[in-house]
């Protein structure tokens, strides 16, 4: 059949009729442009949608930022209160001193002690905002670029000084009962001051967290 085909007359290759388009390589072609189109559609729809899951997104991790904040003054507080009673220990220690010169060294521990809660408490946030030195009143979380949308947390002052814990000096070098006793109930009221501070940035976070959630299930 091969060999044949090579002695076929120029007659018959005159009449011989050229083969048409396979159709459906016209069907590929309008099915590629309508594929494309579709595509298109569905890009501009998801268009607005992406951008909504974006801001979304970005909403949620500075929600993240604020509870990390609130969490970090309320684990600040907890070692505050540690702090708190080892300065009542030196006032009872202080008390059952018989002594002045015992008195007057533990009174100069006590003074030690106000400087450390002073310097751990202006110190606990690196890079963030310090909820608990009282350098400002608030602190305020914009959550999305268009600033609509925010979040305001107390800021408390847990510094040992008159605007904050309001715990002073040993006076008399603790040479006195009266000088003790007068260390001993500002500590108790400190004290109560750390731990109702604890409270509300728990009450801030519980919302916060709940806020987050919501989010997270859109």
């Amino acid at each position: 059949m091969g060999l044949l085909s090579r002695f076929r007359s120029p007659r018959e290759d005159r009449f011989t009729a050229p083969l048409p388009a396979a159709p459906h390589a016209r069907a590929e072609t309008g099915n590629e442009a309508g594929n494309g189109a579709i595509q298109g559609a569905i890009s501009r729809a998801l268009r607005p949608s992406m951008a909504g899951m974006s801001e979304t997104a970005e909403t949620a991790e500075r929600l993240s930022g604020a509870l990390h904040m609130l969490e970090a003054a309320i684990l600040a507080i907890d070692h505050l209160t540690e702090l708190l009673a080892e300065g009542t220990e030196l006032c009872e220690n202080a008390r059952e001193a018989v002594n002045t010169a015992k008195r007057a060294a533990i009174a100069e521990r006590y003074s030690a002690l106000l400087e450390r809660i002073d310097a751990y408490v202006m110190n606990i946030a690196e890079g963030e905002a310090n909820l608990i030195d009282g350098s400002r009143k608030t602190c305020e979380i914009t959550l999305d670029a268009a600033g609509q949308s925010r979040v305001v947390l107390h800021v408390a002052n847990l510094t040992s000084g008159p605007s904050g814990l309001d715990l002073s000096a040993p006076s008399e070098a603790f040479a006195s009962l009266s000088a003790i006793d007068r260390s001993l109930a500002e500590l108790t009221v400190a004290k109560n001051v750390a731990l109702h501070t604890a409270d509300l940035f728990a009450d801030s976070a519980a919302v916060l967290s709940e806020r987050l959630g919501r989010l997270k299930t859109l």
